[in-house]
């Protein structure tokens, strides 16, 4: 059912960046297969196919996440990514798509990503 989602994630991030390389990976039995969407060589994105829902994975450097601070995202994004550990490639967050609402958040978050 989500499938639609992921079809705008692929659409936006080429339309950002120019095109969009997709690699499924199996990192084991207990994590499953995950699919990693690459604009040109950088990692924009981790997608963990779900029953009902898919889970995106981002990671978002300092001044990406000055701009998600500072952007109209929901308050309930922005303390995530706040509140994200921060690891040397910077803080992640994990978002739940099954709407068309949170793929726009989802889009809005991968803009700042390419952008940053």
């Amino acid at each position: 059912d989500t499938y639609q989602y992921l079809e705008q994630v692929k659409s936006e991030i080429t339309k950002a960046s120019g095109g969009v390389i997709p690699e499924w990976k199996h990192y084991g039995q207990k994590s499953g297969w995950t699919l990693k969407l690459y604009a040109k060589k950088r990692n924009i994105l981790f997608v963990t196919p779900c029953h009902g829902f898919f889970l995106a994975s981002l990671v978002f450097g300092d001044r990406a996440v000055d701009a998600i601070i500072q952007s109209t995202l929901p308050d309930s994004i922005k303390q995530e990514v706040f509140a994200a550990p921060k690891y040397a490639e910077g803080r992640g967050i994990r978002l739940e798509v099954n709407s068309q609402e949170q793929c726009g958040v989802l889009l809005e978050l991968i803009r700042v990503k390419i952008m940053f």
